[in-house]
């Protein structure tokens, strides 16, 4: 079996997003997964068709997302208005009255390096957001270590070892989940 670059790639988390589109627009639609096929044993060769020719699957039904989300997005909104002055909160406005806020994570490599978030620890809102953002961020990884486990288990031996190396050649990327960690 010969691959082409899976490089770039993306992987989503569904959302459901209401679009005004004109009826007659062609919306793409990624190749869905459902959580529980990440743990299969059989190959599918969907997967890698999907990276190889669009570079993006969406994984579906990742259980107890739907309810984290839906709490964490409340409370978001609630936690960026009462972090109004913080200056860990970037505002942009546009000509059109536009006003964009947007909160930036940190994670470093390695175990617990999602940093929090450091916002007004008086608001009551922004306490809820963070405890929702350290079960959505765990969530998130847990279901990206399973897709990168899965692409590696998928691919085999047909990819040449190691896939990277550091600048410094002090560490290489064996498969593609130690490329994904």
């Amino acid at each position: 079996m010969k691959f082409r670059s899976i490089l770039p790639l993306a992987l989503t988390f569904s959302f459901k997003v209401s679009s005004s589109f004109a009826s007659d627009t062609q919306l793409f639609t990624p190749l869905r997964l459902s959580h529980e096929s990440l743990t299969s044993v059989s190959f599918d060769t969907h997967l890698l068709d999907a990276l190889t020719t669009d570079g993006i699957v969406s994984i579906t039904n990742i259980p107890g997302f739907n309810d984290v989300k839906r709490n964490l997005m409340t409370h978001l909104h609630s936690c960026m208005l009462d972090m109004e002055n913080n200056e860990n909160l970037f505002k942009s406005s546009y000509n059109d009255g536009t006003i964009r806020r947007t909160m930036a994570s940190v994670t470093i490599p390695g175990p617990g390096g999602a940093r929090p978030f450091d916002y007004d620890a008086k608001s009551l809102n922004c306490q809820a957001f963070s405890k929702d953002l350290e079960l959505f961020r765990k969530m998130v990884d847990s279901t990206t270590d399973m897709f990168a486990s899965r692409v590696s288990m998928d691919m085999g031996s047909a990819l040449k070892v190691p896939l990277m190396n550091t600048e410094d050649g002090e560490y290489s990327f064996d498969d593609f989940k130690d490329v994904v960690r």
